[in-house]
């Protein structure tokens, strides 16, 4: 028997069947692997980026993400 899983709300929004607003939107309108590879590859640097911003904060502050 599978788990079913509760309701997903976010802000008081369901998410459901609605889905969620991407916070930097990278244009692929011919939807080929090209295209693809160019959003996957703006969102690995965003994401190194901020890993990078996060380390730097922790050194700051002293505080750590262990």
């Amino acid at each position: 028997m599978r788990k079913q899983l509760s309701d997903c709300t976010i802000d008081g929004k369901r998410l459901e069947g609605v889905g969620v607003e991407p916070d930097i939107k990278i244009l692929n309108d011919s939807r080929d692997a090209k295209g693809y590879q160019n959003q996957l590859e703006v969102a690995i640097k965003e994401a190194l980026r901020l890993v990078a911003k996060s380390e730097t904060v922790d050194k700051s502050t002293g505080a750590g993400s262990q």
